[in-house]
């Protein structure tokens, strides 16, 4: 792997380890987050440095598992397609921790999908994968409250959170503009099935119950990667969704 590959990967892990810290510090407050939060003015190098070389090194990894290509200097592409991986694992990392979705988050990963498809000249594509991704995203947003509400009439034990949320359904909307359509189709049902695996051990051994919510963010965009990259699953998609 070529040192300008390291070099940007390093760089994406020490954005994405600040932003990690500071997005949920800018949006939220203490009451608000289930979590404490550290204050942006108290990052230290002790905190970042070791979710710097992690970021660092799951960004080598998925560059080194999409064939991102790294030569002697990065072309337009490969940049953008290093700032979704970042975007990718800044989303997922906060959502993991803090169970929020941010707009700022979300603008930057339409900007850079829409960036990538003005290159690619497929943004009609996008535009259709994104208004499916949406459609499809406030459809499951819909059967999470549905969800909700049949929880209440039988059994009166809610989730602390949406099961599928509004953010989740506007994050449906920016990866479906990565995915075009009919991929997007195919990264919610992969991010479905993925979660869906996730949640049978943790009920089995009773680490979650069916009060329990899980962050989708990680599900969707591993999906969505896979429809991106994949052409044989691009051409099951087709045949399925198409």
């Amino acid at each position: 792997m070529s040192g300008i590959c390291l070099l940007a990967a390093t760089a994406v892990g020490v954005v994405v380890a600040v932003l990690s810290d500071f997005l949920p510090a800018l949006y939220l407050s203490e009451s608000q987050s289930q979590n404490k939060l550290l204050p942006a003015s108290n990052l230290s190098l002790k905190r970042c440095l070791p979710r710097t070389l992690l970021f660092t090194a799951l960004t080598l990894m998925l560059a080194a598992a999409l064939n991102l290509q790294c030569g002697a200097s990065l072309s337009p592409g490969a940049l953008l397609e290093v700032a979704q991986l970042g975007l990718f694992l800044l989303t997922a990392t906060i959502d993991i921790e803090h169970r929020r979705i941010f707009p700022v988050s979300l603008g930057a990963m339409a900007i850079v999908a829409f960036a990538m498809a003005a290159q690619e000249q497929t943004l009609a594509v996008a535009w259709t994968g994104g208004i499916a991704g949406l459609l499809a995203g406030f459809i499951l947003f819909a059967g999470g409250r549905l969800y909700l509400r049949i929880m209440r009439w039988r059994r009166r034990v809610l989730p602390d959170q949406d099961p599928f949320g509004g953010a989740d359904a506007l994050l449906a909307g920016a990866c479906g503009i990565y995915t075009g359509w009919p991929g997007i189709a195919l990264a919610l049902l992969v991010g479905i099935m993925c979660a869906g695996a996730a949640v049978v051990p943790l009920l089995l051994t009773r680490k979650l119950t069916l009060a329990s919510t899980l962050p989708f963010a990680p599900f969707l965009l591993a999906g969505t990667l896979l429809a991106m990259r994949s052409r044989d699953v691009s051409m099951l998609a087709t045949r399925l969704f198409g």
